[in-house]
């Protein structure tokens, strides 16, 4: 009984939910007509009228009301479940069974007819169907709205927009403008980062980029003038390229004062007897000799004294220069800062500026600290270069101390191959023995074997070329495993298996091998520092990439400058183009009476005190002052190429070169007219 009531419950559930849904349907077809119809006449009035109006408020708004007021009105109207119930009886023609069945439910124990009601609801409620009680129907409704819709939509996208503002086409010029010079200064700016995250090592900070993404944030914003912003970026792009030249200067001076420090460090070598070649070579700022001579010890073509000797060098140059570093930190210059402490400056501020090496960054803060503009411009100039002294020392510091560092490492290498060059005398009685008895069986009618001297000193050879660093002792075990080992004599050493096994009875007891290989190159490193030392690598590779980009980026805001002057010179031609149009446009302005004003002075001056306007005035050209024309002109167009020379050879600053570009084009057109133009023409 309890199942045949949850499923009479069910059904009328069933179908108020239908009824529900119905009546959503036909009320929101009806609102989004109602809607649409509004949206029409609304995105017409936006586009006529300029109303800043979106399409999605002038659609989205009215159709998201329409759907929101169905839904309220549906939930309103939704039936009972009586009512449902009803509704159920009328359309499956259950003569209100189901109906009864729901209102007498809860109290069928109460009368015997009210559970026999129920009972017979329940045997109706399995042929009640809800789809009958709460048909679901699209009315015309949803025929009217999406067409309305679509007249919306193209009338918001094709109707034009007026304006009853007069526009000023000087506005729309100067936005077009604005975009243009923001558009150049992203495509700078993203090249910038392209070169920098290709080669970050030369490029030594980001300040450029910072300043041209900040300058075209203030061109989007409308905050800046475009010419203003180019020169901007010009100057930034200036003030980058002088850092990285400075950067060049500076790894060029680390370098050559570590090359100064290697060679005083190396005469003073040997004092008392002897010195090897490294060491002479070294002291004489050899540094390709040098480091072909460290090669040579390194793949054991000199003796065991020289060899030692050559170590005890490195030791001792390694000595001195971190020697010499410590003086020279002792008598380093601090007159600069010693002033800035005493005209009141704080510690931190200048710290903060040690490190700065642009005299325009350092005079800057030195004027917010009030100090006079000459005095700080004097000032940061100094400052600037015992900055990038320091800073260049304290790099040959760095580079003087790993040196040392190798140097002792070196020594050390080549004291232990020394050592391991001693062979154990009863291991070399055994394989002399194997040797002959080796050669004997290979090659009876052959010649006789070799000495036990030149022996000796071919097994001290191999063990010198086994124990050499990786790369070396892997050239010289490649070459021979491919041809077999030949002795000074010539004969060549068995391969194969028996070779294999002379080999490994020739290996010296106190050279293992696998230990020896497997620590670092110290007189390998030590022959690369000399190397870039000597052929321009290292350091100076480093300067000269630093003079690359200095050049790329003197290019950039060159090319910045003359972006500028062009579209200068194009809008100021289409200004005028436009505005003679407009003036062939507008009706002729009608005659002014008036009386004519002579303002020229009576008497006619000294041809040296005229102003340059009578110059070009309507009086007859004065022939007396002809020498003075022409020594003018000569002066004028010596100044002219001053300033070009000038120019070329970057001696002014880019704020100014267009400028003087300006002032000087129009010279020609002044000092180059023949005789008889000039003052007379009146142009």
């Amino acid at each position: 009984m309890s199942g045949h009531k949850d499923r009479t419950v069910r059904v009328v559930r069933r179908a108020q939910r239908r009824a529900l849904a119905a009546d959503f349907i036909r009320y929101s077809g009806r609102a989004l007509a109602v809607a649409a119809g509004v949206a029409v006449p609304l995105a017409v009035a936006s586009r006529l009228l300029g109303w800043p109006l979106g399409w999605e408020l002038v659609l989205g708004v009215p159709a998201g009301l329409a759907v929101v007021a169905a839904g309220v009105l549906a939930w309103r109207k939704m039936p009972s479940a009586l009512t449902a119930a009803s509704r159920l009886d009328q359309a499956n023609k259950l003569h209100d069974r189901v109906g009864t069945s729901l209102a007498l439910r809860e109290r069928a124990g109460e009368d015997p007819f009210n559970a026999w009601a129920v009972q017979e609801g329940e045997k109706a409620i399995g042929q009640a169907k809800a789809k009958k009680a709460a048909p679901i129907r699209f009315d015309k409704a949803w025929l009217v709205w999406p067409a309305v819709g679509t007249a919306a939509v193209l009338a918001f996208m094709l109707v034009p927009t007026l304006s009853f503002e007069k526009t000023d086409p000087d506005a729309v010029r100067v936005a077009e403008v604005r975009q243009e010079a923001s558009d150049d200064i992203a495509s700078l700016r993203e090249r910038l980062e392209r070169r920098a995250a290709e080669d970050p090592a030369s490029f030594i900070d980001t300040r450029a980029e910072e300043t041209l993404a900040r300058l075209e944030e203030q061109l989007r914003a409308g905050e800046i003038d475009p010419d203003e912003a180019r020169r901007r970026a010009a100057e930034a792009l200036q003030r980058a390229a002088d850092r990285q030249r400075r950067e060049a200067e500076k790894r060029d001076a680390a370098r050559d004062r570590l090359a100064e420090k290697m060679t005083r460090a190396a005469a003073g070598e040997g004092e008392d007897g002897e010195r090897s070649e490294f060491a002479e070579r070294l002291s004489q700022g050899d540094f390709q000799g040098a480091q072909q001579a460290l090669e040579r010890a390194l793949s054991g073509d000199v003796s065991d004294e020289e060899r030692q000797q050559m170590a005890r060098e490195l030791a001792e140059m390694a000595d001195r220069l971190d020697q010499m570093a410590a003086e020279e930190e002792a008598q380093r210059d601090r007159s600069v800062e010693e002033a800035l402490r005493r005209s009141g400056m704080d510690e931190q501020k200048i710290e903060s500026l040690r490190n700065e090496t642009d005299p325009d960054e350092i005079a800057r803060e030195l004027e917010r600290e009030g100090m006079d503009s000459a005095d700080a411009r004097r000032m940061a100039e100094r400052m600037a270069e015992e900055n990038l002294e320091r800073q260049a020392e304290e790099q040959a510091k760095q580079e003087a101390k790993e040196t040392a560092e190798q140097a002792r490492e070196a020594s050390e290498q080549l004291q232990r191959e020394r050592d391991t060059r001693r062979p154990d005398p009863r291991q070399q009685e055994a394989r002399e023995g194997q040797q002959r008895e080796s050669q004997q069986r290979e090659e009876p009618d052959g010649p006789p074997p070799l000495p036990e001297k030149d022996l000796s000193q071919q097994e001290q050879a191999d063990t010198s070329s086994e124990a050499d660093c990786p790369e070396g002792g892997e050239s010289g075990s490649q070459g021979r495993q491919g041809e077999g080992q030949e002795s000074e004599g010539g004969e060549q050493a068995p391969s194969g298996t028996e070779g294999q096994q002379q080999q490994e009875g020739q290996q010296p007891q106190g050279e293992p091998g696998s230990k020896e290989r497997s620590e670092p190159c110290a007189v390998g490193g030590m022959c690369d520092r000399l190397g870039g030392m000597g052929s321009g690598g290292g350091e100076s590779g480093q300067g000269e990439q630093s003079r690359r980009r200095a050049d790329e980026l003197q290019r950039e805001a060159d090319q910045t400058l003359r972006a500028m002057g062009e579209s200068g010179r194009d809008r100021a031609g289409r200004i005028a183009r436009e505005r003679d149009l407009e003036s062939e446009r507008r009706p002729p302005t009608p005659d002014r009476d008036g009386t004519v004003v002579d303002s020229r002075r009576p008497a006619s001056p000294d041809a040296r005190e005229r102003v340059l306007a009578e110059y070009f005035s309507d009086r007859p050209i004065d022939r007396e002052a002809r020498t003075q024309r022409e020594e003018l002109a000569e002066v004028v167009r010596s100044a002219e190429r001053q300033a070009e020379r000038a120019i070329e050879q970057q001696t002014v600053s880019p704020q100014r070169r267009s400028y003087i570009r300006r002032v000087f084009d129009r010279v020609p057109g002044v000092v180059d007219r023949p005789d008889g133009e000039g003052s007379g023409g009146g142009d």
